[in-house]
């Protein structure tokens, strides 16, 4: 994250807030884009923020560049429904 942040030049934070545009987080491990609920989702979720995997990191180092968002957006969670097609939940 902090080679992400500093070759983008991004600013990181722990919270999600006003100037919040992406939240990363975990997949689980048997569901491919499928992450646990928790309150930093639904505040994401409420904002029409992208929740996209960690993979999303990974790839847009690995090709020096940001790249699209949407084939690494959590499409579910592991509490309520395993695809509510993403952002498109709060549309």
């Amino acid at each position: 994250m902090k080679d992400f942040c500093s070759k983008f030049d991004i600013e990181f934070s722990n919270n999600v807030n006003e100037q919040t545009t992406h939240l990363i987080t975990d997949e689980d491990d048997n569901h491919t884009l499928i992450c646990p609920l928790s309150k930093k989702v639904i505040q994401a979720i409420a904002r029409h923020m992208y929740v996209v995997t960690y993979r999303w990191i990974d790839e847009c180092l690995k090709v020096h560049q940001i790249i699209n968002e949407k084939p690494y957006e959590i499409q579910g969670d592991l509490t309520l429904s395993s695809d509510h097609h993403g952002k498109l939940i709060c549309v």
